[in-house]
């Protein structure tokens, strides 16, 4: 299993992203999942009006991202329990795995969140180090 990946980035998530379509689900959180406090805190409360997947009910202020797992030697299930690094020069912070992506055509690796892409001052195709830091989450609720 590969514990450092680095490659391109873009940004996906949220109501506002209309590259995803209105009914378009994630490969790592299904609805049922939301009542476990570890997928809850990356959503919004209630899915935007029209909207009934999950991929535009991303809350974009939540650290999230989404990277091709099964091509780097993860399980669905480690993917969605792990907790990653991630890196762009002295910048650095933790997000979750919420889906599977991008595509290949777009020659990128990682999708991130809205705020996670401003916190580590990443724009569409900046190189991002991405590192497993732990294959389950902390014990506990929030």
């Amino acid at each position: 299993m590969t514990e450092r990946m680095t490659g391109k980035m873009s940004t996906f998530g949220g109501p506002h992203d209309l590259g995803v379509g209105p009914n378009e689900g994630l490969a790592c959180v299904e609805l049922a999942d939301l009542s476990d406090w570890w997928f809850r805190r990356c959503f919004l409360p209630f899915a935007p009006i029209g909207t009934e997947g999950l991929a535009r009910r991303l809350n974009p202020a939540a650290y999230y991202f989404a990277f091709r797992f099964t091509l780097e030697g993860y399980s669905r299930e480690q993917a969605r329990r792990s907790i990653f690094k991630l890196t762009c020069g002295l910048r650095s912070n933790f997000a979750q795995c919420v889906d599977w992506g991008p595509a290949a055509s777009t020659e990128r690796n990682f999708d991130l969140s809205p705020a996670l892409a401003g916190n580590l001052a990443v724009r569409t195709d900046d190189i991002i180090i991405v590192e497993l830091l732990s294959l389950s989450p902390p014990a506990g609720g929030v």
